[in-house]
């Protein structure tokens, strides 16, 4: 049995694949995800990239992640520029994974 692909929410809901953009800033800032999926084997790992972008956690257990976890990306942009990333949700049964790209510039 897979587990179900997850629902990733800011909002709204944010599908696989879609962007995650923070716009344009010259200050750090946050945006709060909701992760909810079931029928998981285990915990879920979560990764970022892009150097002006952070996470509030590497694992989110299967117990957050079927009761919905709150997960906080943050833009922090040092120097000027467009930057870009990818989230991504892997583990826990996920098949394929859940990847959103992420943006932002300064």
């Amino acid at each position: 049995m897979n587990a179900s692909t997850p629902k990733i929410f800011s909002g709204n809901p944010i599908n696989h694949g879609s962007t995650l953009s923070f716009g344009q800033s010259d200050v750090s800032i946050t945006k709060e995800l909701t992760v909810k999926t079931s029928e998981l084997s285990g915990d879920l790992e979560v990764s970022i990239t892009g150097t002006a972008f952070g996470i509030s956690t590497s694992s989110i257990s299967k117990t957050q992640a079927e009761s919905g976890f709150k997960l906080t990306v943050t833009f922090q942009p040092a120097t000027t520029g467009n930057f870009s990333g990818t989230l991504s949700i892997t583990g826990g049964g996920l098949n394929p994974g859940y990847q959103i790209q992420i943006s932002g510039s300064r």
